[in-house]
């Protein structure tokens, strides 16, 4: 029978599932509460975000079955949000009436003076959002189909890692001006081409696990128009159908993956389609959601953190940390994971182009797509447990334009890669278009 969730709840119980949740510190995971309250595991984490007092002490969901950890750290330390009083909420009035902004919009505002920086939040309005979008999510839900789960299990141990990095599904670049087509198309079908490919060619070591990066800057604007920061785009088709493009490519993917492994899809937000991307994510997260097979690491974290064996991993889309600060984060925000394990990798997009360098006691630049070939370090050597391996990987997406003027060129190509629990990243596959 189908287990259903009254969206209407959240509200009610935020008092006692806080209650609970401070009684009973590292206890409980958003899952435990949300089958306690008849709630899902979004709305449990929405009264998390919302009570600064309960979010840390939540006990961290771990999936012994695979080996995957998700470490769901804030990039944000240190900030509690707090309700206003009147007096403040009076002084906030005056500032919009005097600036013509619309008080009845607001959801959050800072107070700052030369003692203290303040953070307050509309909480009711906030909440009404959330449910809104839990309202939404169990609307997509329920057109959720039932799949089976697959008869064999997979076999093998390794872990294959698809970044999907920078598709840009709906880019377009004219042949007589760049010397190459891309349009929404040709970027779907180089991608299912690609991991045919590429999945063919790992299944032969043995896969168990796969990781399958969503977002990433699958569509290239957030509008149809330009980049979510408002940066013209040359566009191939409507927004709408570059979304449902891409949204039927992914599914073909995790379909055709989930039936030799399990498959964990994990949403890496990006500047091109900030907004529309993490939507996409979701509405396809949800489309999986009674899959015995795939799991989900749908949240707007700019990085996120996955353990396999002996494998730390962080994946980002690489426009936002600085290089050079990228090892120190996955050192803090993945402390206890750091601790536990003796491979640690970073992997980026957002260049379109190869660069692959270790980070840490020794800094050392292996790898790198120059014009015409790519350079390759010939003698190296590094301990693994004192360095971090960050690589940016490459594009299928060609070059538009702009890119193509400015000499920004490489070639387009896919990337995977291969993690033994114990050994690393054994093996990486590349397919060039």
């Amino acid at each position: 029978m189908e287990k259903r969730y009254n969206t209407g709840m959240a509200n009610k119980n935020s008092q006692a599932i806080a209650e609970l949740v401070l009684n009973n510190p590292g206890e409980f995971t958003y899952q435990d509460i949300g089958e306690r309250f008849n709630l899902t595991s979004e709305q449990v984490r929405g009264i998390a975000r919302n009570n600064s007092s309960i979010f840390k002490l939540f006990k961290k969901k771990t999936e012994a079955d695979n080996g995957i950890i998700e470490e769901d750290n804030s990039s944000l330390k240190g900030v509690v949000a707090m309700k206003p009083d009147e007096k403040q909420l009076a002084a906030f009035e005056v500032h919009c009436r005097a600036n013509n902004l619309p008080l009845n919009l607001w959801r959050a505002f800072w107070h700052k003076t030369k003692e203290y920086s303040s953070y307050f939040i509309n909480e009711e309005a906030i909440e009404e959002d959330n449910n809104r979008h839990s309202e939404m999510l169990a609307d997509l839900r329920k057109l959720a189909p039932r799949y089976k789960k697959r008869k064999i299990d997979p076999v093998g141990e390794h872990l294959l890692f698809i970044p999907n990095a920078d598709i840009h599904v709906g880019k377009w670049a004219g042949a007589e001006e760049t010397g190459a087509e891309y349009n929404m198309k040709i970027a779907v079908d180089r991608v299912r081409v690609a991991t045919d490919a590429l999945v063919s060619k790992a299944m032969i070591f043995g896969v168990k696990q796969f990781v399958v990066c969503l977002g990433n800057d699958v569509l290239h604007t957030d509008n149809g128009k330009t980049t979510t920061s408002g940066t013209p785009q040359d566009n191939d088709g409507t927004f709408f159908r570059n979304f449902r493009m891409a949204k039927a490519m992914y599914i073909g993917m995790i379909e055709q993956l989930a039936l030799h492994g399990d498959v964990l899809l994990v949403h890496v937000p990006s500047n091109h389609d900030w907004r529309s991307g993490y939507t996409l994510s979701e509405a396809v997260s949800e489309r999986f959601h009674f899959h015995p097979n795939v799991k989900t690491m749908i949240t707007e974290r700019h990085r996120k953190y996955i353990v396999y064996g002996q494998n730390l991993i962080m994946v980002t889309h690489g426009d936002g940390v600085k290089e050079k600060d990228l090892h120190w984060h996955l050192a803090t925000e993945g402390s206890k994971p750091w601790s536990k394990t003796k491979f640690r990798y970073i992997y980026l997009g957002h260049l379109h182009h190869k660069i692959r360098k270790i980070d840490g006691h020794q800094k050392l630049r292996l790898e790198k797509d120059l014009i015409g070939f790519t350079e390759i370090a010939s003698k190296f050597h590094s301990e693994p447990e004192d360095n971090v391996e960050i690589e940016y990987v490459r594009s299928p997406s060609g070059a538009d334009g702009w890119h193509d003027r400015n000499g920004y060129t490489s070639k387009p190509a896919m990337e995977v890669f291969l993690h033994h629990p114990q050994d690393g990243q054994v093996a990486r596959f590349t397919h060039f278009f």
